[in-house]
């Protein structure tokens, strides 16, 4: 070949590796871009932590192993139980279920297993029951027990919605429903007493019904304590007026 045409092939491949090359590199650039941004995701997205005492580290990684499964699948196993069976219990209640456990862990496990599910399944089973075929005078009935609650809640809501004078509104909580039950039974005496357990799981269930409820009323929880200022102020100008006359 003569050496202008090698020249001019070395030119061109020159030309070529140069445009490979600087295609090459700016592919690199790219890649290392975009591993960046992995990287920088997949630490935004990495649970972090902080306060936890080693103890603690020590027995979730222990309790993880003994029960064959990572540390990721046993906290959302954690995180489960929490939203399924959580209830808040004080330093006297730990102490005794710690002892239980103690002595009996798989049978404590599974009573209250059994009993959540039983409570739950009570609860799903009420609201699928025909209301108008249940008797509420009825006193050992878990199911008279509660329709005679939410009556109770309605009763509430029907005063609420007829009173002229803010102060007589009532916000509905468990305390303010006892009290207007007790003044109820004074007028009725043969009205049968609504539980805590029972008012509990009907203010529960009525949650979301009451909140549209206070809101329609404007009524927030520091309600009833203004509300019985206020009535005790006009009471005492009543008075008043009347030792003048």
């Amino acid at each position: 070949m003569h050496p202008e045409q090698e020249r001019g092939v070395n030119k061109v491949d020159k030309g070529i590796n140069f445009i490979y090359s600087g295609i090459y590199v700016k592919s690199l650039k790219m890649v290392n871009i975009m591993s960046k941004k992995k990287k920088t995701n997949k630490k935004a997205n990495a649970l972090s932590i902080s306060g936890i005492e080693e103890v603690v580290k020590s027995e979730f990684i222990h309790l993880a192993i003994i029960n064959n499964i990572t540390q990721a699948q046993f906290l959302a196993t954690l995180l489960n139980n929490y939203k399924n069976f959580y209830a808040p219990l004080n330093k006297e209640e730990q102490e005794i279920m710690q002892q239980a456990l103690k002595l009996a862990p798989k049978s404590l496990e599974k009573k209250i297993k059994r009993g959540a599910l039983r409570y739950a399944t009570d609860i799903i089973n009420l609201q699928k029951v025909d209301k108008s075929t249940i008797d509420i005078s009825i006193r050992n009935s878990p199911k008279s027990a509660d329709l005679r609650a939410d009556h109770l809640i309605e009763e509430i809501f029907k005063h609420n919605d007829t009173t002229t004078n803010w102060y007589d509104k009532i916000f509905i909580n468990k305390n303010s429903v006892l009290d207007y039950s007790e003044k109820q039974k004074e007028l009725k005496p043969n009205t049968i007493s609504i539980g805590k357990a029972v008012l509990d799981r009907c203010l529960e269930r009525l949650f979301l019904v009451i909140k549209d409820h206070h809101k329609k009323h404007g009524l927030d929880i520091h309600h009833n304590t203004k509300a019985y200022y206020e009535r005790l102020k006009l009471k005492n100008l009543k008075n008043q007026e009347a030792k003048q006359r």
